[in-house]
């Protein structure tokens, strides 16, 4: 049996919609151009020979289209990995629809290619608008990028400007450490000398007032011997 009028408008809206939803998917979703240009051609010609179709002539067998536009809406990305076998399906069951009696194919042709190139162009469009987008974003973060390398170069200036502060502090300490340590060796040495020029003189000094000691003292006393003996002798016998 033939469709209605009313499940033909059906299929040809969600034919419509399929073609949006192609124009939609993004480059990521879609990298390969030729397999996006293959779907489109087949969009476009769906909608030409179902908008160019006769309800009373279509068999209730078409509506397996239905279907296949819906798991395209459905399941976009699964159906873009592997393509071909939706496309024959959707090809299969537009070969099984007849052309409209009366209708200007030739027009009808041309209305399908103007509205392809229009989907072209509005993607072409949605590109380069994207481009800019993506142009002036990388402008924005390389300013940024800019901004951030001359804080950064900054903030070692002032590091290094402080380390080098401190090094010069700790070596300055430790210069004066260092002189204050010679300063009390040299002091320490020329008391030593002073002590070794000391001690030599007193040694100088003992080595020669010994010998004059030892003969005063032997002097002495024989001073006081002969002293005695001649007191012994004044004193008168018994």
């Amino acid at each position: 049996m033939p469709i209605s009028r009313e499940q033909l408008e059906t299929l040809q809206k969600l034919a419509a919609q399929a073609a949006e939803v192609l124009n939609g998917v993004d480059d990521a979703a879609c990298p390969d151009s030729a397999i996006r240009e293959r779907l489109q051609a087949v969009m476009a010609y769906a909608r030409l020979v179902l908008e160019s179709a006769d309800a009373m002539l279509v068999p209730d067998a078409v509506n397996d289209l239905a279907a296949a536009f819906q798991e395209w809406i459905d399941g976009t990305d699964a159906i873009i990995a592997t393509p071909d076998g939706w496309i024959e399906r959707i090809l299969a069951g537009l070969s099984r629809l007849p052309a409209a009696q009366g209708r200007n194919l030739e027009q009808a042709v041309k209305d399908a290619a103007a509205t392809f190139q229009r989907s072209a162009q509005q993607r072409l469009a949605a590109l380069n608008g994207e481009v800019d987008t993506a142009r002036n974003e990388v402008k924005e973060l390389l300013s940024e990028l800019a901004i951030r390398r001359a804080e950064i170069d900054a903030v070692v200036k002032e590091a290094r400007q402080q380390q080098d502060e401190a090094v010069a502090e700790r070596l300055a300490h430790i210069d004066a450490r260092t002189q204050e340590i010679s300063d009390r060796v040299e002091q320490e040495v020329q008391r030593i000398d002073s002590l070794v020029v000391e001690q030599t003189e007193s040694s100088e000094r003992f080595r020669t007032n010994v010998p004059r000691n030892i003969a005063s003292a032997r002097r002495s006393t024989k001073a006081g011997s002969t002293t005695s003996n001649e007191h012994l002798a004044s004193v008168p016998t018994p």
